[in-house]
């Protein structure tokens, strides 16, 4: 049930098994800390950094097994080879499969990410505490409730293993502290963020609550009882509370329980009939031209095949972010916000206009029936980056003053978009 409950939880599915593959990795990693000659061990191990995020992860993982290593080979007094070897393949692999990322570091690559500021988080410490207590984080959603309810029952109702739940319990709240301690604080180097030791903690939750709920179950059949009755709960709630910001909670929208989100569906938010009319419009090979949104998730138009200039990018030239700033600089200095999304994370390659919320731009809210009265583009930089179209969501007035001619909107009940099409012309200026 333990496993049931941890395969409900809400991952993030486009990182794949950063988080769900942690189990098994962990796994064999004591099993080879046991003695264990099998080979498949190493295998789990070595096959993690091809199905997991690096920079989210991998990283990570690799440095907690290094810890327990250390502290392993520290509490039995001798050297243990076959896991040291073990994490030594692991980092090989490591940088094998993230090849892409390290040659044109070597290479000397400057990635927008080195003007990238993470900021401490506004709030009391005790608070950012208290709230991961209660609810484990958005790439691995879960209410920590019936965790704590069972670790709690553990403790009254059976005596003679509250030294074990202590045990565990002290440990748990030394990973806890220092990850919540490095996420308030938010270290980075280079733009690559330590505080993500916080992926690791969804394991460390299903961990304690597997040994709470077999201290329970060691106890008598009542606890057993009341231990399967808070495992049935925790996997109900996953199944019909939890909701992950990629596909909702299908489960619950079959039932006809509202729900406090509303997202279009898959074909009316990547409109492909519609983007397919504007093509047929501009006449030529989409490999010919390039676009800029405003408005619109680029996502939305690469899915139909355009070359777009503005994209959501985890790592891009630096020289690239610059010369894009030079386009959106003047509503950059109208929004304190949208400049402080651009200028201080940068992942958001996007044209924000200072009359929307950027929060509507990268949540792509932003759709029908808007007017942008106060736009104004740099039509030179258009120019130098190589634009020659905007898709934009809504119509934008007096477009001549940032070198863009009208051509035509494109409007669809069936789309989640309506498109007002411009081209890049100086002379309209």
């Amino acid at each position: 049930m333990i496993s049931c409950t941890y395969v409900f939880i809400p991952f993030f599915t486009i990182y794949g098994l950063t988080e769900l593959g942690q189990p098994l990795v962990l796994f064999a990693f004591f099993n080879l800390l046991k003695g264990e000659k099998n080979i498949l061990n190493y295998v789990w191990i070595c096959l993690f950094p091809f199905f997991s995020s690096f920079v989210l992860g991998g990283l990570f993982v690799g440095i907690a097994l290094g810890v327990i290593w250390l502290i392993f080979c520290i509490k039995h007094r001798q050297f243990i080879f076959r896991p040291l070897f073990a994490l030594l393949i692991y980092t090989v692999v490591c940088l094998i499969v993230e090849y892409n990322l390290i040659i044109p570091i070597l290479q000397g690559f400057h990635s927008h990410r080195e003007e990238t500021v993470f900021k401490q988080s506004d709030e009391n410490l005790l608070l950012f505490a208290l709230k991961y207590l209660w609810e484990n984080g958005i790439y691995a959603q879960f209410y920590t409730l019936p965790v704590w309810l069972t670790v709690i029952s553990a403790f009254i109702l059976n005596k003679e293993k509250r030294r074990t739940a202590g045990k565990i319990l002290f440990y748990f709240t030394v990973i806890f502290l220092f990850v919540v301690l490095f996420d308030y604080y938010c270290p980075s180097i280079k733009g690559l963020r330590l505080s993500r030791f916080y992926h690791l903690l969804t394991v460390c939750w299903m961990l304690l609550f597997a040994v709470a709920s077999k201290i329970l179950q060691q106890k008598g059949r009542k606890e057993a009882l009341l231990s399967y009755a808070i495992l049935s709960v925790q996997i109900a709630f996953l199944l019909f509370r939890s909701y992950n910001y990629c596909s909702g909670n299908r489960i619950r929208d079959r039932l006809g329980f509202q729900s406090s989100y509303h997202y279009p569906s898959f074909s009316s938010f990547y409109a492909k009939s519609l983007l397919s009319e504007v093509s047929d419009f501009i006449g030529k090979e989409k490999s010919e031209y390039r676009i800029l949104n405003i408005g619109i998730l680029p996502a939305v138009t690469q899915y139909s095949g355009y070359y777009t200039l503005d994209s959501y990018q985890n790592n891009y030239p630096l020289e690239y972010k610059h010369l894009f700033r030079k386009i959106i600089a003047g509503e950059l200095e109208k929004s304190e916000s949208a400049k402080g999304i651009f200028d201080s994370f940068g992942n958001w390659s996007y044209v924000f206009p200072s009359e929307v919320h950027p929060v509507e731009i990268i949540r792509g809210e932003y759709a029908k029936n808007r007017i942008l009265y106060d736009l104004e583009l740099n039509a030179d930089a258009l120019q130098t980056i190589g634009c020659n179209y905007i898709f934009s969501s809504a119509e934008i007035k007096n477009c001549e003053r940032s070198g863009l001619k009208f051509l035509k909107s494109f409007k669809n009940d069936d789309s989640h978009w309506d498109i007002w099409l411009y081209k890049v012309d100086l002379e309209a200026i």
